[in-house]
């Protein structure tokens, strides 16, 4: 995955599985995250929906339901984003996050990305 972020700002390191509506994303950060960190971590995994790697500019336009469901201890997660919406320029996902070792949901929500084209 290609970002626009400097590296101490990418969170987004890996794209572990890809399809057309879903993709998993292992992001890591440089201390347990907040949850404003997990939103910037989600965005930024839609970035694995690119198949071409070229980087692509976008930013947040809306954030919903994002809810903190387990106590946050570490410091990589798996995000699972789904796409719900996608248009031209526009891109609205669910993502969950879950540690490595474990299924169980720790961050969900929902994000509304505008992409440049």
């Amino acid at each position: 995955m290609k970002l626009p972020h400097g590296e101490s700002l990418t969170f987004a390191k890996e794209l572990i599985t890809h399809s057309e509506d879903t993709i998993v994303v292992r992001c890591a950060f440089p201390m347990v995250p907040t949850l404003a960190m997990f939103i910037e971590a989600g965005a930024q995994a839609c970035a694995g929906f690119r198949t071409d790697n070229v980087s692509n500019m976008g930013f947040v336009s809306m954030v919903k339901n994002v809810k903190q469901l387990q106590n946050l201890r570490e410091q990589v997660y798996l995000f699972k984003i789904q796409k719900q919406i996608e248009s031209h320029s526009y891109l609205k996902v669910i993502f969950e996050a879950s540690e490595i070792e474990s299924t169980d949901i720790v961050v969900s929500g929902e994000l509304t990305l505008v992409l440049k084209v």
